[in-house]
């Protein structure tokens, strides 16, 4: 029997069926069609990027020692597609822009940069003679800070706060005995010599800012602070010492090693200024 197109109809069913086998042909042969190689000792491949068996091993190992039982086959197949989902995620991060947009991550990344400047470059600790030259051209930088030993008192009225002070001025440490000190609140700063570290721990950026500036003997001004009057007494100050050089080797030797590398991660930028065209805005 023709149809109007002059074509019988067994020959239209025959159509789809054709068309259902050559799709099947389609995808036996994408089935069937072998995997590319992988070179070294790669795992898998994410694009471009090879998942090692020393890092699949290391993550295995991982995940061994926070079980009692070996791992089974599906608990390692869980693990490679961990690490193969986690280099998807880094690939997408870096193409929309998160690397260069996070500050946090940029400064990681230039970080393990310079590491691995470190490592790649192969330094080894200087001999005695450079160590030693190093030590004495650098000793302003190995030069331990000043140390303090400071009373900080809190008070509500300014005009208590102003007393103390005028105390303190006249009659010097005898006045933090007084009936004026006793009514403001201590603030607990140890009876301890102090280096600025130790005083931001216990009086914050700004209070320490403040008592770093003044001299043995010397008491501020009352401090604003959040609605109270801080203040501020140094009873002695003394210079920071630089150590001899025997106590502090290894100290001097990372920090001659960083130096090193950073000299070149500069050689490297400067590579990659000239590979790399930069552009800056006139204003």
């Amino acid at each position: 029997m023709l149809n109007k197109s002059g074509r019988s109809a067994s020959a239209n069913l025959w159509l789809p069926a054709g068309m259902l086998a050559g799709l099947g042909v389609a995808l036996w042969s994408l089935v069937q069609e072998p995997k590319p190689s992988l070179q070294g000792d790669a795992i898998a491949r994410v694009g471009t990027v090879l998942i090692s068996r020393a890092d699949y091993q290391q993550a295995l190992d991982a995940a061994t020692r926070d079980r009692e039982s070996a791992l089974g086959a599906q608990d390692r197949q869980r693990i490679l597609d961990s690490l193969i989902d986690e280099e998807l995620l880094l690939q997408h991060a870096i193409e929309i822009g998160l690397a260069s947009q996070l500050r946090q991550v940029r400064g990681s990344l230039v970080r393990a940069l310079l590491d691995s400047h470190i490592a790649a470059a192969g330094l080894t600790p200087p001999d005695a003679k450079t160590l030693a030259a190093f030590f004495a051209t650098q000793a302003a930088f190995f030069k331990r800070p000043d140390e303090l030993r400071v009373k900080v008192l809190r008070y509500t009225d300014a005009a208590l706060a102003n007393a103390l002070v005028r105390d303190l001025r006249a009659d010097g440490p005898a006045a933090l005995l007084a009936s004026t000190a006793r009514h403001g609140q201590r603030m607990p700063v140890p009876d301890a010599w102090l280096p600025a570290t130790r005083l931001r721990q216990y009086l914050g950026d700004q209070l320490s800012e403040h008592t770093l500036a003044l001299a043995a003997g010397e008491v501020a001004d009352p401090l604003p602070v959040d609605e109270a009057w801080y203040v501020i007494y140094v009873l002695q100050r003394r210079a920071g010492q630089l150590p001899e050089l025997g106590s502090i080797r290894a100290e001097v030797e990372s920090e001659y090693l960083r130096r090193q590398a950073e000299r070149s991660l500069q050689a490297t930028v400067a590579e990659l200024r000239k590979e790399k065209r930069v552009v800056v805005a006139d204003d």
